[in-house]
């Protein structure tokens, strides 16, 4: 007769209770990272520590018209900045259909997307930099819907 171990048990609410504990874990510390992540926001980006995507930021810039904004809107450029990293961000991070978007960003889709989202109330956002790239492709999304409806 084979030697048969005996199958311990675990009760269901037990583990329900360990798998709950568990997401609760993770979602505490991704939590604490998104608020640590929104502190640095800024900061964190700056070109010595992207030294090899400095040549695809300086391509963004190049076609979003980055000189024009440095001489009618030097106080937006740290905003622009980040805009630029997030665009090669989401390029890494979308869908094919989302990177043709992507590349039709020129220098008045950016002015459009300041002016969408001039006066939104950011007290509430904990991941700002998931909130942005989500912002930024809601727009291009309806940018290319808006164009398509009207013309029809």
């Amino acid at each position: 007769m084979p030697l048969v171990m005996p199958r311990l048990l675990m009760p269901l609410s037990l583990r329900y209770t360990s798998v709950v504990s568990l997401f609760g874990l993770l979602s505490v510390l991704n939590t604490c990272r998104h608020y640590l992540d929104s502190q640095n926001y800024i900061s964190s980006y700056t070109p010595s520590n992207y030294p090899c995507d400095m040549g695809r930021i300086d391509e963004i810039k190049e076609r979003i018209d980055y000189d024009y904004f440095e001489e009618f809107f030097p106080e937006k450029l740290p905003f622009l900045d980040i805009l630029c990293v997030c665009i090669l961000e989401l390029y890494d991070e979308t869908f094919a259909c989302d990177r043709k978007l992507l590349n039709r960003i020129n220098g008045s889709t950016v002015l459009g997307f300041f002016d969408h989202i001039k006066g939104k109330d950011y007290s509430n956002v904990r991941n700002m930099r998931g909130y942005f790239k989500k912002m930024l492709l809601e727009y291009l999304r309806a940018e290319v819907l808006l164009v398509a409806t009207a013309n029809v």
